[in-house]
């Protein structure tokens, strides 16, 4: 006979409840969540209750009650819903228990350890580029990198790469929002056009790295480098940073050695095949 947990006098048998006695709030909650994240941006109240098939007056009250836990942010200006902290920390923590992001993690520790470099893991999210692991390097001047934090696309290295290899029908819409961005035409970057985007995207399959020099953050400097997995997609990207002007950062040299050597090692585990040379026959017949 089976054992029959009790939590109360006269509860039921935990493992006899029917699915249709759970929480139903719960379920609704992580509708509207999903609705936002499949929206890929933040959106207004009526795009979330749409994509949600929720009334708005319903949605707008779940939306305040996961601002309040941080699981949802509004925009004070625009109005405009998105995920929160707290469903970025989670989804951090999640895809820390991916084999992956494990060794991809653990690469981090060897690079850092041989070049001296604050070296960062990176994935494509929702809202671009995502670091998920960094590791903190012997730098004359400290440089923190959060975990959760979401990458430029056209002004980082780990961007860069992202916008190379990933199918244009993901990295355009994020392409256009950041070239019409002021602090975008502000920046050092020399990326103004479709044009010069193009030629990134071809020096890039050449060399199979990218960098960023004082782009993104005034005396930062970094380097990328693809991480492809079983299915020849983009992974991951993994990148090494420095102090602009002291660390020795670019296409050659044992820093870029080490991180191609890494990168690979990690695409081999992943069971996919590294990419040397000109790779962008190969990223079109994948896109």
């Amino acid at each position: 006979m089976a054992r029959k947990y009790v939590t109360q006098k006269g509860a039921a048998d935990v493992g006899e409840r029917s699915p249709k006695n759970a929480n139903r709030s719960v379920g609704v909650g992580l509708g509207v969540l999903k609705a936002i994240a499949d929206l890929g941006r933040a959106g207004s109240l009526s795009e979330i209750a749409r994509a949600a098939r929720m009334p708005a007056s319903r949605t707008h009250r779940f939306l305040a009650g996961m601002i309040q836990v941080g699981a949802v942010q509004q925009d004070p200006a625009s109005g405009y819903y998105d995920l929160g902290p707290l469903m970025v920390n989670l989804g951090v923590a999640a895809l820390g228990r991916v084999d992956g992001v494990k060794m991809g993690t653990a690469a981090l520790r060897g690079l850092t350890q041989e070049t001296g470099l604050v070296s960062v893991l990176v994935i494509w999210s929702v809202s671009g580029p995502m670091v998920i692991r960094w590791e903190q390097g012997e730098l004359p001047t400290a440089v923190r990198i959060r975990e959760g934090r979401i990458l430029p696309l056209l002004r980082t290295a780990s961007g860069k790469i992202f916008l190379a290899y990933l199918p244009e029908e993901k990295s355009h819409p994020l392409v256009e929002q950041e070239l019409a961005a002021p602090e975008h035409q502000a920046s050092l970057s020399k990326l103004a056009t479709i044009e010069d985007i193009t030629h990134l995207q071809q020096q890039i399959f050449s060399t199979g790295l990218a960098e960023n020099s004082g782009e993104s953050e005034a005396g930062i400097s970094g380097l990328s480098a693809p991480v492809f997995g079983a299915d020849g997609e983009i992974a991951m990207a993994i990148g090494v940073i420095g102090v602009l002007g002291v660390a020795k950062i670019g296409f050659e040299g044992p820093a870029a050695k080490c991180l191609r050597d890494t990168a690979d090692n990690l695409t081999r585990g992943l069971g996919g095949v590294p990419r040397t040379g000109n790779t962008e026959s190969t990223r079109l017949q994948s896109a």
